[in-house]
């Protein structure tokens, strides 16, 4: 009798309740022996012919056999970290590229040469500080005398020129 066939009659004897407590092990231990196919197509064989007013599994077992699913893609499926991923690296590389070719043209750069100002000293009279004259300079150097100025006087330099 192949593991197959066996397979088969130890699960009829479970699905009836028949099965011992010996032959509840060696179920357990010929499905983990045995490829997930024949296990797949065992319990979908089960579920098709199965009533639905009659429960399957207790929930203890339930319980027990989606933790051994989980359990088991757990081991199957690798988890990748983000680190190793590829376009993560490809990212990583061109941010850095970018990074040194960004420092190179920045110091690259000649520096902004001190450019000399030239101060005019000749043509800026200097303003004696304090007084009881409000003074106005005007922009082509004349000075106005506010409280001696007369209404209109201002405004009609500002039109003479």
């Amino acid at each position: 009798m192949t593991d197959k066939e066996k397979l088969q009659i130890l699960f009829e004897h479970y699905l009836a309740g028949t099965c011992s407590a010996e032959e509840k092990f060696e179920l357990a231990a010929l499905a983990g022996k045995l490829d997930n196919n024949t296990v797949s197509s065992l319990l979908k064989g089960a579920w098709e012919t199965h009533i639905a007013s009659e429960p399957l599994f207790s929930p203890a077992e339930t319980e027990v056999l989606l933790a051994q699913i989980i359990a088991s893609h757990r081991e199957n499926g690798t988890v990748v970290s983000i680190f190793r991923r590829r376009w993560f690296r490809v990212a990583a590389v061109a941010v850095f590229i970018v990074a040194i070719a960004g420092g190179y043209l920045l110091l690259k750069q000649s520096p902004v040469k001190d450019q000399e100002i030239i101060v005019q000293t000749e043509n800026i009279k200097h303003i004696a500080p304090g007084g009881n004259k409000a003074t106005l300079i005007l922009a082509d150097g004349s000075v106005v005398i506010l409280d001696t100025a007369h209404k209109g006087e201002l405004a009609g330099r500002a039109i003479q020129k």
